[in-house]
């Protein structure tokens, strides 16, 4: 990747730091109630 590209590269070592990692479990249980939720509030 050209350097001036790696600043949007989200796998650059310097980006991964600031990354933060999904919890999978958690979406797993609560995606379904959580898209509903977001529905609402964007829809209102």
């Amino acid at each position: 990747i050209p350097a001036d590209k790696k600043r949007i590269n989200p796998v650059d070592p310097e980006n991964m730091k600031k990354q933060i990692a999904l919890d999978m479990e958690w979406y797993a249980k609560n995606y379904g109630a959580a898209l509903d939720e977001y529905t609402k509030i964007i829809s209102a």
